[in-house]
């Protein structure tokens, strides 16, 4: 008796583990979903930028003469900074100062 009681509830928790859940479904759908909304730019105060061109003049002419920010938009300063940071040896703060100050004054597309 006892072997049919354990073997009929594992028969119960194996089907009840197995068994498809219902979802509900929407079968029709009234109105799409918001799109999510875009992060806002970070507020960059006037130190940082400060900061930003102070580093970029002495940090980045240290190996070369520092070229004219406007001189690149925002998305061809990309990959150079990108490969300059590492190589000026900037921490995470200056690299964020650096950064908003190109960003500040690239040129405008």
């Amino acid at each position: 008796m006892r072997k049919t009681f354990l073997l009929a509830a594992a028969a119960t928790f194996i089907f009840m583990a197995c068994h498809r859940k219902t979802v509900p479904t929407v079968a029709d759908r009234t109105e799409h979903p918001a799109a999510p909304a875009k992060p806002a730019e970070p507020v960059v105060s006037a130190a940082d930028l400060e900061a930003g061109h102070t580093i970029y003049t002495t940090r980045c002419a240290k190996c070369h003469a520092a070229k004219p920010v406007e001189k690149w938009t925002v998305e061809g300063w990309q990959p150079i900074l990108k490969a300059m940071i590492p190589k000026a040896r900037l921490d995470s703060v200056q690299a964020a100062q650096v950064t908003a100050y190109v960003k500040e004054n690239a040129k405008k597309e």
